[in-house]
């Protein structure tokens, strides 16, 4: 029986394998490599993180980062994403957008995903993937700080810029779900309950 058993783990394993492979040689698969930010990207990164992790430190005093506590990365891939994993200490953690980030948004949406980013470091979410219920609250939660943190370095505008980010990707991708994150639109609304704006 224990053979059958491992015979049948064994053929799973090679057909996953199988996949994998077949969807890194035909593209379907992106590999995701992080590098350290050139000056320019590290500049455009510390210039919008510096007031957020200002305003931080006034909404959350004990999870604003010291200086050296943010680690920066980019990855080389033209669609518009942020990463975030806490580290050992409240408030430290690795912080990466893409480099469609940082070239196709504008600088209100860009901030906002920073702020998002932030939030997730600031309120300890560990880097390990997760899915389902946990994971959309956590994403929840990151937007609603986030949106705090827009709202306290630079005004409501600037906090709405993180809703308007979502409620434009809804329009451009109706339809689209997420094992990790809230529908958009129930992040915009987020966002915006957290500027003091309704729908």
């Amino acid at each position: 029986m224990k053979s059958a058993r491992r015979a049948d783990y064994m053929w799973a394993f090679v057909c996953l394998l199988v996949i994998v492979v077949v969807m890194l040689l035909t593209g379907c698969a992106e590999t995701l490599v992080t590098r350290p930010p050139t000056p320019w990207e590290a500049d455009w990164m510390r210039a919008g993180l510096a007031p957020l992790v200002r305003a931080l430190g006034r909404i959350a005093p004990g999870r604003a980062p010291a200086d050296g506590c943010l680690v920066f990365g980019v990855v080389d891939s033209p669609n518009v994403a942020g990463y975030a994993a806490s580290r050992d200490r409240p408030g430290c953690g690795n912080l990466e957008v893409t480099t469609g980030t940082i070239t196709t948004l504008g600088l209100a949406e860009f901030r906002a995903v920073l702020a998002h980013e932030l939030a997730h470091v600031a309120l300890g979410h560990a880097g390990e993937w997760k899915t389902g219920q946990r994971a959309q609250a956590e994403e929840a939660e990151a937007d609603a700080l986030g949106a705090r943190l827009l709202l306290s370095a630079w005004g409501r505008e600037a906090c709405l810029a993180m809703a308007r980010l979502y409620e434009r990707h809804a329009a451009l991708a109706p339809g689209w779900r997420s094992p990790v994150h809230p529908p958009l639109l129930e992040r915009a609304q987020i966002a915006r309950a957290a500027c003091g704006v309704g729908l």
